[in-house]
């Protein structure tokens, strides 16, 4: 009985460990996509160098603090409403920096990006219907 304890103990720590690698993984995942995105927008936009580098600044600040709220939900000392409030200020207030960087031109050019893809418009996948999500497709894979 005792051997039995201790492998489903040693079983639950290796579930465990891998759970949190996971977690740690898809961290790293959504990194790397939110940095390819960001580096695919500042391009459209057209942001010259000094521009791109102090815009970095801002979503590397703004990554940072959206990952410390996601840990505060995630050991529970934050309510998902109060991560929701959080986040809105949080959006708020990179936005208003990273509009400050924009020309005219740039913030028309901000705009028409975040409506190429539903998601920025704050519309889900499965909110579209055939052609929006075939349109959604070709955009993703370069092909139009």
């Amino acid at each position: 009985m005792f051997s039995k304890a201790i492998g489903g103990l040693a079983a639950m720590l290796i579930f465990v460990l891998a759970v949190s690698a996971l977690a740690q993984q898809s961290g790293a995942d959504r990194k790397k996509a939110a940095e390819e995105s960001f580096r695919k927008m500042i391009e459209f936009i057209g942001l010259d160098e000094q521009q791109a580098t102090e815009a970095g600044k801002l979503f590397e600040a703004r990554f940072h603090e959206l990952s410390e709220i996601t840990a505060k939900v995630q050991s529970g000392d934050l309510s998902q409403q109060e991560a929701g409030e959080q986040l809105a200020a949080s959006f708020k207030t990179y936005r208003e920096k990273f509009e400050k960087l924009l020309t005219g031109e740039q913030k028309t050019r901000l705009g028409q990006w975040e409506n190429q893809t539903p998601a920025r418009a704050g519309k889900k996948r499965s909110d579209l219907n055939d052609s929006e999500r075939a349109s959604q497709q070709e955009s993703a894979t370069g092909r139009t």
